[in-house]
């Protein structure tokens, strides 16, 4: 899965970049606790589409774990 997302992430992001691929890369990289890897691609989620919620979750997936609290309360 992450080599399919990677893939698709590079191929669009000259044109169009997919704010639902970062989303569901970031689940990916939490899952593998790549937290930092995971943190980038929330965080490039969110730039990309302020108003997708799916990114600002992914941030908090992150964030509680690794015992960030003072980041994953303004998500």
């Amino acid at each position: 899965m992450m080599i399919i997302l990677t893939s698709h992430i590079k191929l669009h992001r000259i044109a169009r970049p997919c704010h639902a691929a970062y989303s569901s890369r970031a689940a990916c990289h939490v899952e593998l606790c790549a937290f930092a890897a995971a943190v980038a691609d929330a965080e490039r989620c969110i730039a990309l589409d302020p108003t997708w919620v799916e990114g600002y979750w992914r941030k908090g997936d992150v964030e509680l774990p690794t015992k960030d609290y003072h980041r994953a309360r303004p998500c």
